[in-house]
């Protein structure tokens, strides 16, 4: 079960009986210590619970974070290096699909199906 819930008494509940915790970016640095210390606190390791981040993806609106899709395989690196085990981009909108896609392709992973209908 990943929780979701924002503040700090969504990181304590995760800590104690969850499989993941999701955080947004914003809070993340924020919210990791009290994490940490609930983790601890509840005789858990971190290993036992993952770390999910929503981040900006630069493909929605107000979502200006363009370095992530820019360099994703650096911006991975640099979350994973912060605590992340995974990331999640929000507000991708079906305009913006082709950059995440894009993106994707440039860090290696597969290439978008042609035969796809196209965004709208």
């Amino acid at each position: 079960m990943s929780l979701a819930q924002p503040g700090a008494a969504g990181a304590r509940l995760a800590a104690r009986i969850g499989d993941a915790w999701t955080c947004m970016a914003e809070r993340y640095d924020e919210l990791l210590p009290i994490f940490l210390d609930a983790l601890a606190a509840a005789g858990r390791r971190r290993d036992e619970v993952a770390v999910i981040v929503g981040v900006g993806s630069g493909a929605g609106p107000g979502e200006g974070d363009d370095a992530l899709l820019d360099d994703l395989p650096a911006a991975t690196a640099s979350w994973r290096h912060r605590g992340a085990d995974e990331l999640v981009l929000r507000w991708v909108r079906p305009a913006g699909l082709d950059k995440v896609l894009a993106a994707a392709e440039r860090a290696g992973g597969p290439p978008a199906d042609p035969s796809a209908p196209p965004a709208r």
